[in-house]
């Protein structure tokens, strides 16, 4: 949204088929509560409708929540920042875990398909290729990215495949203290998350406009990405 020349706000989204995450809705702060946020949104979901009217989902700061019930978007869930403050013990990759190798994608994107309703096969094919990023899998049973201090997406056949992934992905070096963002719907990974000594930061509502009719399996996705690239 412009005036004149000045930038007044943005927003964006990622499109996987069947459904569309909406992220990174920011408003310039002396232009809040005059309508930016909402003619962002107004613009993103018409060209969502023109583009496969997909499943859309959010999450949604304490500010934007009203925004958005208003559009006609209604709370799923909790989405959980949980971060590890403690010192890790660094070491040798659990038994069952190894790094990720380019012939895993055969069986990763189906599963990765199976877990979220629709396909992330373009955005699973980058990220290992990509500065800073590494890939942890337990094979044909789950796999876990780790981008900088940030731990995720994570998705795995069942929590004990979960937890190897997590406890793996403790042994390894971080810039920082390692995040994880907690996939909504899901409780038995925040269990699993304060067992292993991480710290609940801080939540934000899970929103879906309308009826859920994306599918997909919560089941099988302890830990998302960050929702603006899904």
């Amino acid at each position: 949204v412009w005036q004149d020349r000045e930038l007044l706000g943005i927003g964006l989204y990622t499109h996987f088929q069947s459904y569309a995450y909406i992220g990174l809705i920011a408003t310039d702060p002396p232009f809040q509560g005059r309508g930016v946020a909402r003619a962002v949104m107004n613009h993103l979901l018409a060209e969502l409708k023109t583009n496969g009217n997909p499943k859309v989902v959010l999450t949604a700061s304490l500010m934007g929540q009203p925004l958005y019930q208003k559009m006609g978007f209604l709370e799923r869930g909790r989405a959980a920042w949980y971060h590890h403050l403690a010192g890790l013990s660094k070491g040798a990759l659990p038994k069952g875990v190894r790094f990720f190798e380019r012939d895993d994608f055969e069986w990763i994107i189906p599963l990765d398909f199976a877990a979220m309703g629709g396909s992330r096969e373009k955005l699973l094919r980058l990220l290992p290729f990509r500065k800073g990023i590494r890939g942890l899998i337990c094979p044909e049973l789950g796999f876990a990215f780790i981008n900088g201090a940030v731990i995720g997406p994570i998705v795995a056949q069942n929590l004990e495949t979960a937890q190897t992934l997590l406890k793996a992905a403790l042994t390894l070096e971080f810039p920082a203290a390692p995040l994880v963002y907690a996939a909504p719907n899901n409780s038995q990974i925040c269990s699993l998350l304060e067992a292993l000594g991480f710290s609940l930061k801080h939540t934000c509502a899970y929103m879906e406009l309308d009826e859920d009719t994306r599918g997909g399996n919560s089941e099988l996705c302890f830990r998302m990405g960050s929702f603006a690239v899904g």
